[in-house]
């Protein structure tokens, strides 16, 4: 969308404007076509439905086509062509027409470029027939017909875009007219003396198709005024391009043909005249920004602010009125007119830059808050993890809870009547800060918003702790020492526990600090990676120190598994442009592709066996499988929900490989109801059943004659591992063939993960814990956890999460983005289902790894608290709340060291490149994964467990 808009408004894009790319809404800007539209022409437009959001009421004739199919690589096309051509075709039949300017927006190269590549057969035939349908154009124009050929964006050597790399940013223009005009040799030497002021802001002379011909590079936003000249309206008002010269350095066509040196002459006043008028409208327009933006909101030129622009223009002006004012008739001055024009040049140029500069401002104040407001949410979120895990450890729960939200409340309306009343605390803050940073649009409301979350975040933590305190003191100092030695946060007996919170600590520093560096967050894919690893190799110590001999068998070998699972994710990759030369991309089945290979899809097969028998050996119990459910859920709807995932993106690599010979509208008919009745069907009937009877799923019968009410709380986590199982169904549908097989690794990854803690857990309450045991064996786990536990694994589990994100086939950058999940299921564009589907397949593994979250607090335990049932189901309660709370506190902390370092690093070079969509990414993720966490793994999976639980204590 920023593209058109620059297009036709000629002015510049900005960051914020690309989410309007999901959701455009009509331009209120001057702009050429509201131009052309008030000077009565006639505007036919076909193509790109964006064009009809952002003009709704230009065009007097307009055919939309839905845009955002990209595995559609005709409909659109073929729109421009059934009503591009009729009109071409009047043109050449009657030698007149009924329109003045006609949009065609083809997407057929696009969508190939991001559903094949550029180097694909598709792509070859979409280029042949492009050519075909150009030629068509050229032959049926008159002598009168200007047909300009442009790009709104280029693609990177996937087919993608969306990045800053120079074959993204970069696009053809061609124009072609019959009236052929040959260039004079003082419009080459024109343009030879503007080199240098063009390359001084970048725009060089550039080969192209490995031919000796250069061709020279402009700006976009030139082709806004040069249209607008050679149409005869005004030139928008914002506009900040400059017009062609090639096309203006033209004698005026009234005139007969004159000697050449007159025509000379003639052609190069033209060239001033036009940009004297474009000079102009540039000016008018700066000089209204900056009174509307107040007198300190100069266009800053090497710190001179605007007077080093109106001293250029004064001077273009100044050269303009001495050279000029002969006319032409007398064979004017060529050079001369050269020299003013160049004047003029150099003013919007430099005009140009400086607005950049202005629109890359940023309002630190706000910054600052913004950045304080979020560390406030983090700091509530760390506090609350020890909140709910005191307050759950005794009897005290709702009158706690009670006492603090009603603090949290009472502190926020003190707060905002504090900023209400006593504010003005920002401008006294703005004073610190260099002159440069210190303009805002901070007002009252932010200082409410701020001393109110601040407020009432202290007074909740005070409120609990205080509560808590007069509880232990005054209420519970008859119960037993291990009850008081478990409410202890944190516990620090031994050297272990110690390593734990040091270990956990260091883990989230180092996972959530990556954008402190650019480079740091160009090769955060292998951070995770040696993440991982070196708690693996904290794991491998601390199986050697186990008690127990099984237990430092069973630790031992899990570990070992667990570090050649995180080695073996790195099968795929998904390279920066920052790393092209040292990267080789294996997600897709070429480099240059965007398809999946046979060889992966033959992987997401033999995964899918693999992961149904880790499932069902970690759900086997002693006494096995019991319920005609779990035969039915494990046995044949989740196979079948898997299986037809596998089948779909089968079809999708047949298609895209070229190896299904067919119509394509056939395949597409074909993929859509296959999803619809196959992977949506069995998925659902799978979670369905799950949630029945989460209990009598995993084969344990819950009939009065079943299973007996403290098997419940020994079996809950496993209960809860096919709520788990279930998600990654879920999840499993929307990932591309290397995304399913990494979701497939993850997945086993989490059961080895959760063994692990069960086997440190086990080592201090014998017999040790048996992961994938007989009936001999028997597993069990004390019924009390410590927090510091809680916390590691919740930690590690996040980082699981940050790893799977780039194994399934994403980086932060734009150009990443699997668009054609968004049509899993769907024959036409979806604005809901789309973006549903979209953050299923964007951030698929940190979804996963929250999902298992509650496992840290379920997983391999038996009834705690002295037998006190009541007991032990708030501890199963304490210690799954905490993990997700907790959770929860690690998703804030991602997102809070991302948009901290953006700040701070708003004028590094790779702000745009890197932090910026670092930023971005990661704070939709923390949207995203906290919403998942309360919707769907508290609302859905947890509480549903929960309930089971409780009623078999009632």
């Amino acid at each position: 969308m920023q593209r058109l808009k620059a297009l036709v408004t000629g002015t510049l894009p900005t960051f914020v404007d690309a989410g309007a790319n999901f959701g455009s809404s009509e331009i209120g800007e001057d702009n050429l076509l509201s131009q052309l539209q008030k000077h009565s022409r006639v505007l036919h437009f076909s193509g790109d439905d964006t064009w009809t959001n952002l003009f709704p009421s230009q065009f007097n004739v307009s055919h939309p086509y839905p845009s955002f199919n990209v595995q559609d690589l005709h409909t659109v096309d073929n729109g421009c062509i059934d009503h591009l051509f009729p009109a071409l075709d009047e043109l050449k039949a009657n030698g007149n027409v009924s329109w003045d300017f006609f949009v065609a927006h083809f997407l057929g190269v696009d969508h190939v470029g991001h559903s094949f590549g550029p180097d694909t057969v598709p792509m070859a035939e979409k280029l042949t027939q492009v050519n075909g349908w150009l030629s068509r154009v050229f032959d049926s124009i008159d002598n009168d017909t200007l047909v300009v050929v442009i790009g709104d964006h280029g693609m990177d050597a996937k087919g993608d875009h969306g990045g800053d790399s120079e074959n993204e940013v970069s696009a053809a223009l061609f124009l072609y007219a019959k009236n052929l005009y040959t260039p004079s040799p003082e419009l080459d030497t024109l343009l030879a003396s503007l080199a240098p002021l063009e390359a001084e802001h970048k725009q060089q002379h550039e080969t192209y198709l490995d031919t000796s011909t250069t061709y020279r590079s402009i700006q976009q936003i030139d082709i806004v005024p040069t249209l607008s000249v050679l149409l005869g309206v005004p030139i928008p008002f914002g506009n900040l391009g400059a017009a062609i010269p090639e096309l203006l350095h033209v004698a005026p066509r009234a005139a007969p043909t004159p000697p050449a040196t007159a025509a000379s002459a003639a052609a190069a006043a033209n060239l001033v005249e036009v940009a004297r008028a474009n000079a102009r409208q540039m000016h008018t327009y700066l000089l209204a920004y900056s009174s509307a933006r107040g007198a300190g909101a100069t266009l800053d030129i090497g710190g001179s602010g605007s007077a080093a622009l109106d001293s250029l223009f004064e001077a273009a002006e100044r050269a303009y009125n001495a050279t000029m004012h002969r006319g032409i008739d007398s064979g004017g001055d060529v050079a001369q007119m050269h020299a003013v024009y160049l004047q003029y040049m150099a003013f919007m140029r430099t005009a140009l830059a400086a607005a950049r500069r202005v629109w890359a401002r940023f309002d630190v104040p706000l910054i600052i808050l913004g950045v304080a407001l979020f560390a406030a949410a983090v700091g509530f979120s760390v506090s609350a993890v020890a909140i709910w895990w005191r307050f759950l450890s005794c009897d005290c729960c709702f009158g706690g809870l009670w006492c603090a939200v009603g603090s949290f409340f009472v502190g926020a309306v003190i707060g905002a009547a504090t900023a209400q009343y006593f504010g003005g605390f920002v401008p006294i803050l703005v004073q610190f800060l260099p002159s440069d940073e210190g303009q805002s649009i901070i007002s009252k409301q932010h200082e409410i918003i701020l001393l109110s979350s601040i407020f009432g975040i202290s007074s909740f933590c005070a409120a609990t702790f205080i509560w808590s305190h007069m509880y232990h003191t005054t209420v519970k100092k008859t119960k037993s020492k291990r009850r008081k030695e478990s409410n202890n946060l944190f516990s620090l007996g031994n050297a272990q526990e110690v390593s734990e919170w040091i270990l956990s600590i260091v883990l989230l520093v180092l996972s959530n600090g990556v954008p402190v560096s650019d480079s740091y967050t160009i090769h955060e894919e292998a951070v995770t990676v040696y993440l991982l690893q070196t708690f693996g190799a904290y794991m491998l110590l601390a199986s050697l120190n186990a008690k127990s001999i099984d237990i430092r068998r069973k630790l031992f070998a899990f570990t070992i598994v667990f570090m050649l699972l995180t080695r073996f994710s790195l099968c795929s990759t998904v390279c920066r442009e920052e790393k092209a030369q040292t990267c080789i991309p294996t997600f897709n089945a070429m480099p240059n592709s965007s398809v999946a290979s046979p060889l992966t899809v033959f992987a997401l097969a033999v995964m899918i066996p693999v992961v149904l028998l880790v499932v069902r050996r970690s759900l086997n119990g002693n006494d096995g499988m019991r319920s005609s459910r779990h035969s039915l859920w494990l046995d044949v709807a989740v196979p079948c929900s898997l299986c037809a995932s596998f089948v779909y993106w089968g079809l999708d690599a047949l298609h895209g490989n070229n190896l299904f010979v067919g119509a394509w509208v056939f395949m597409k008919a074909v993929k859509v109801w296959w999803a619809r009745l196959a992977c949506f069907g069995f998925t659902a009937a799978s979670l369905s059943l799950w949630w029945l009877d989460p209990f009598g799923s995993i084969g344990r019968q819950t009939s009065s004659a079943g299973l007996r009410r403290k098997e419940y709380f020994k079996f809950s986590g496993e209960a809860y591992l096919g709520f788990v199982v279930c998600v990654f169904a879920v999840l499993f549908t929307f990932q591309k063939p290397m995304g399913g097989v990494m979701l497939a690794v993850e997945m086993v990854q989490i059961v080895v993960l959760m063994e692990m803690h069960a086997c440190l857990a086990g080592d201090s309450t014998e017999p040790g814990p048996s992961a994938f045991s007989d009936e001999k064996q028997q597993r069990h786990r004390g019924g009390d956890t410590k927090l510091r536990r809680v916390v590691l694994f919740t930690a590690v589990l996040h980082i699981v999460g940050q790893r799977y994100y780039f194994a399934t086939g994403h980086q932060f950058t734009l150009s990443s983005i699997q668009w054609e999940v968004a049509f899993v299921g769907l024959f036409e564009t979806s604005f809901v289902l789309g973006p549903a589907f979209m953050a299923l397949n964007t951030f698929g593994g940190p979804m996963l790894a929250m999902a298992a979250v509650p496992l840290v607090g379920l997983w391999r335990r038996q009834d705690g608290g002295d037998g006190d049932g009541d007991a032990g189901a708030r501890i199963a309660v304490r210690d799954a709340g905490a993990a997700v709370v907790a959770a929860c506190a690690c998703a804030g902390l991602w997102g809070f060291g991302a948009t901290a370092m953006v700040g701070h690093f708003r004028r590094h070079l790779m702000v745009w490149s890197v932090f910026a969509p670092k930023f971005l990414g990661t704070d939709v993720g923390v949207v995203v994964l906290e919403s998942w966490a309360i919707v769907v793994v508290g609302g859905l999976g947890l509480r549903r467990v929960l309930w089971d639980l409780t009623a078999a204590r009632e």
